[in-house]
């Protein structure tokens, strides 16, 4: 069986028309994306991430100051995340699936903006009354339900920009500089506006020293107020009817009063940062609604079965040619499943939107390169979600500035050295500053060793900066070199932060791989992750130190908030272990799980390959599957009525070659009924796992867990464990309605269409694929490696014509000869 040639000249049309197509936002001849989009797609990612750093580093702080406890944070918290588990794959599928002439994302982004951030704004103005806690609660959720709502068609949005590596890589780094921006921005601006707002408020002479805190005796002559101590005096207070007059400390009165000025202060600080974070979100989310293009899509739901619709199922060159005879027989009713059975049960009947949600999830965890990035993303986002949650325990008890000021010579307990969260305000912003710096560094090292490298080193750098804070400690004799060597170090841990943009251009690669795969792009059903993981990993990971150090003996804060800054050296050196040591090796567990398992090793020859692949299939010949190395064609039938794409959705619920097995076994009137008797058990336990989560967690409250820090935690857990419960009753609710649906339709599943449809689960890759096909395949990959390579020196050339001011305009190599040769 011989190939024709491949025609080079194919390249530069199917990639400008695909450029159209897709991504119509780019120059469809140069492949460029224009700055001014990426600008437009990064500014909203100023007012996503740094909205969380600003709730979890100071907003939390805020309510608890307004009386909300601790208990009753980490509950509502953990109901926005049990909400989250269930909304934002929900809105990831709608997104997907709508069909509109505003297209796909757009039409969600602007719903949500506002919505947004009224919640932002809503959320950092907290009544003054004692509802502060139940403020909190509703807020709290609805803006994470806002958060859904806009950001998971706006991440899924920068994957649709630009099917280019070098352009997506651009893209992602202007997006993450914009969030560096807005990170340093919500840690530094509620300190600046409460320092700005906050009025002059001196302590009379005398009241820093330790007596001024005594409490005033209450005598019955103005002589024995003053002989108990000088800084107490008889006043009236202002009561209605009048009282008689009492002994009173006036420093603890005029402390009292700059308590609640800095109150005050900061009340007005956060409602100004809500505000100028909300207005950034507005403004920023229509500027990316109007300046970018997005494509129109009116057709078809993209998904397994419209898919097969449109482009038949891989089958191996083995299969097709070595076993011929018996595929075909199988191959024509199976994937046009036009048997007279099936015809006559349900002629007209389509796939519903409902039965194209699990299958397309399904499909997405199939995918071998993302598969391999779930499991490292996980242990990326613990790692960075423990960092957070140590910090303050860090500083306070392992610095401990206020420890160190007690040393000879002793400093005032007013110095800038003796304050924790000063400490841990220039690490962060050293940590903030470090990572945005770097992010040029990163992107030319990227440019030059290729993405996965980078992607590589950047966990590697991660686990040697994080090691760095485990020596640190109050055993430092210079406490001035102990300070700033860990806001050093801090520093350090900030370099690697820069190079997290690596990640959504390798995503963007599993993506176009999964094009190849199935046929259909589904960029929210995959960039949901990226929102969705740390939403999932946060509770737990930092509910684990919490409970490891209440289990070893620590010492909680006194009842005025005050620490007890002299814990056991076992406390030490858990918070020690917790904050440095555990991190780095979930750093270099990380690292090994990408070098070991993800696949794709050289991005631009796996995206130059996938492109040829895509280019292959359209025209039914033969190509290479980057991951698998193995050469598929297209099978010749095409399952093109309602009745045949709604059996392959119904089929596409049960992945694996083992649920079409029990099929086959079953009687023909049957069949699907062995898939609903699983899907019921199923079910059925996911609901008693859900009202067990459910029923602990209340009882949990009742028991006043919440109001018990060392156990405050576990409710927590149990409600996104609950909520996770959920989620697996959800899918199992649409495995069941699947089988009952393949049970009704059972006189279509003939032997023919199951063991075709198993033939396709279960090939195993092997023989040879004639030498004239892999040469058009190999060659088809070349052109297309030379022809991406060409037009990303051209745009490089471009880039750096504009940095030295010339207006020479550079005519791309691609376009300045009508045909491409492969080399």
């Amino acid at each position: 069986m011989e190939s024709p040639e491949f025609e080079p000249a194919k390249v530069r049309p199917f990639l400008e028309a695909r450029f159209k197509e897709l991504s119509p936002s780019v120059e469809a001849k140069t492949g460029k994306l224009p700055l001014l989009q990426c600008l437009a797609y990064g500014a909203p990612e100023m007012a996503k991430v740094p909205v969380q750093l600003l709730i979890s580093v100071h907003l939390l702080s805020f309510y608890q100051a307004c009386g909300v406890g601790l208990g009753a944070l980490a509950f509502s918290t953990a109901c926005a995340r049990c909400l989250d588990v269930l909304t934002d794959p929900v809105m990831a599928s709608v997104s997907d699936a709508t069909r509109s002439r505003h297209g796909r994302r757009r039409p969600y982004i602007f719903l949500g903006c506002f919505f947004y951030a009224g919640c932002l704004f809503a959320l950092c103005s907290p009544p003054r009354s004692g509802a502060a806690s139940t403020w909190f609660g509703t807020f709290y959720v609805l803006f994470f339900l806002a958060d859904t709502l806009t950001n998971v068609p706006h991440n899924a949005l920068g994957q649709e920009l630009t099917l280019d590596t070098e352009q997506r890589r651009r893209l992602f780094l202007i997006a993450k500089l914009f969030e560096g921006v807005g990170m340093l921005l919500a840690a530094v601006l509620p300190a600046l506006f409460t320092m700005l707002l906050r009025s002059p408020c001196d302590l009379p002479p005398g009241c820093e020293s330790s007596s001024s805190s005594v409490q005033c005796d209450i005598a019955s002559s103005l002589q024995v107020c003053v002989a108990t101590n000088p800084f107490c005096e008889w006043t009236e207070p202002v009561t209605m009817p009048a009282s008689a007059a009492f002994c009173q400390n006036l420093c603890l009165v005029k402390r009292a009063e700059c308590s609640d000025a800095y109150a005050d202060s900061n009340r007005a600080a956060m409602q100004i940062v809500g505000l100028v974070f909300g207005l950034w979100s507005i403004f920023s989310y229509l500027l990316c609604i109007a300046v970018i293009r997005e494509k129109i899509s009116s057709g078809p739901i993209n998904g397994p079965a419209a898919a097969a619709a449109d482009r038949a199922p891989a089958l191996s060159w083995t299969q097709h040619v070595h076993q011929a005879q018996r595929d075909v027989a199988l191959l024509a009713p199976a994937t046009s499943l036009g048997s007279t059975e099936l015809q006559s049960a349900e002629p007209t009947v389509g796939p519903s939107k409902v039965e194209e949600v699990l299958p397309n999830f399904i499909s997405m965890l199939q995918n071998r390169p993302f598969r391999a990035m779930v499991l490292p993303w996980i242990l990326d986002q613990t790692l960075a979600a423990m960092l957070a949650s140590m910090l303050p325990f860090f500083v306070t008890y392992v610095i401990a500035p206020e420890i160190l000021c007690l040393r000879q010579p002793v400093l005032s307990e007013t110095a800038f050295l003796c304050s924790d969260l000063n400490v841990m305000s220039m690490g962060l912003v050293g940590l903030l500053v470090a990572a945005i710096l770097s992010m040029p560094a990163w992107f030319a090292l990227a440019a030059r060793i290729g993405d996965y490298r980078a992607w590589i080193a950047y966990n590697v750098f991660n686990a040697g900066t994080n090691l760095l804070l485990a020596f640190p400690g109050t055993y430092w004799p210079d406490r001035t070199a102990l300070v700033f060597t860990t806001v050093s170090f801090a520093a350090l841990n900030g370099v690697p932060m820069g190079a997290k943009f690596l990640t959504d251009n390798v995503l963007g690669v599993c993506i176009d791989y999964d094009e190849l795969r199935t046929g259909a792009r589904n960029e929210a059903a995959f960039t949901m992750f990226s929102s969705f993981i740390p939403k999932v990993v946060s509770v737990p990971a930092s509910a684990f130190p919490l409970s490891v150090l209440a289990m070893i003996g620590f010492k909680a804060p006194k009842p005025g908030g005050e620490p007890n800054l002299y814990q056991a050296p076992s406390v030490i050196w858990a918070i020690r272990v917790m904050f440095a040591i555990v991190p780095t090796f979930l750093a270099l567990l990380s690292c090994f799980l990408k070098w070991y398992c993800f696949p794709l090793k050289d991005l631009r020859a796996a995206d130059a390959e996938i492109k040829a692949g895509l280019l292959l299939r359209r025209e039914g010949r033969p190509y290479r599957d980057p991951v698998t190395r193995e050469f598929v064609l297209a099978s010749s039938g095409q399952p093109d009525t309602p009745s045949t794409q709604r059996i392959a959705a119904l089929l596409s619920h049960f992945p694996g070659p083992e649920p079409l097995q029990v099929c086959l076994a079953e009687p023909l009137e049957h069949r699907g009924k062995g898939l609903a008797v699983r899907a019921a058990w199923q079910l059925a336990a996911a609901v008693t796992a859900s009202v067990a989560a459910i029923g602990a967690a209340a009882a949990c409250m009742a028991a006043g867990l919440l109001q018990e820090k060392s156990w405050s935690w576990l409710p927590s857990l149990l409600v996104v464990t609950a909520g996770l419960a959920v989620l697996a009753s959800a899918v199992s609710v649409l495995r069941l309605w699947a089988a009952r649906a393949l049970l009704r339709l059972s006189p279509g599943l003939s032997d023919e269409v199951l063991a075709a449809a198993l033939a396709q689960r279960q090939y195993v890759a092997g023989g040879q694929l004639p030498a004239a096909a892999v040469k058009e395949a190999d060659s088809a990959t070349a052109a297309f490696a030379r022809v991406l390579a060409e037009l990303a020196a051209d745009a490089a050339a471009v880039a750096r014509r504009a940095l030295l001011g010339r207006s020479a305009p550079v005519v791309p190599e691609v376009l300045r000869s009508s045909t491409t040769t492969a080399p």
